[in-house]
């Protein structure tokens, strides 16, 4: 269900955010380390040392969820210094949804939940997850997403 109690959308929808943003904005924020490969200045439209044109709508998620949004879609032109090709092109529209968990809402229905955590400290980066994130929570919010995008795809599309 993509309603809400009261009637209106979970998710709300932002397209029209400045595609101009700072690095902190498009790598710090989202925890990408400073020597990932994403960062490359060939591989993005840098206007100076500290602004750029996003590389990802991702960019606005802190901005977003600082607002105090915990559902969104977001949607815009990206810019990435691609060659073209078949697959490749420097502008392209992408499209991304957020959604934030409580402890509660994300262990509830599982059985010994409330011994369940989102975070922790001390942890280590994974291929699989992020250092403050425990791999329960990972997987739990794994699965929500595909039953998520499961009946999405259903109700667009038909089942």
């Amino acid at each position: 269900s993509y309603i809400g109690r009261s009637g209106n959308p979970r998710f709300s929808v932002h397209d029209n955010l400045n595609p101009v943003v700072n690095v902190e904005q498009n790598f710090d924020s989202l925890l990408i380390p400073a020597d990932h490969p994403s960062r490359k200045r060939g591989d993005n439209y840098y206007l100076n040392r500290t602004t750029m044109l996003r590389a990802h709508t991702s960019a606005h998620q802190r901005e977003l969820v600082r607002s105090g949004l915990d559902a969104f879609l977001l949607a815009g032109d990206v810019y990435r210094r691609d060659e073209i090709d078949a697959s490749h092109y420097p502008v392209f529209h992408q499209m991304e949804g957020v959604r934030l968990f409580s402890n509660h809402e994300l262990f509830s229905k599982v059985q010994n939940g409330d011994d369940l955590s989102l975070f922790e400290v001390g942890g280590r980066r994974t291929p699989q997850k992020q250092e403050v994130h425990t791999l329960e929570a990972v997987k739990l919010v794994e699965f929500d997403l595909k039953q998520t995008l499961t009946r999405l795809i259903t109700q667009l599309f038909g089942g």
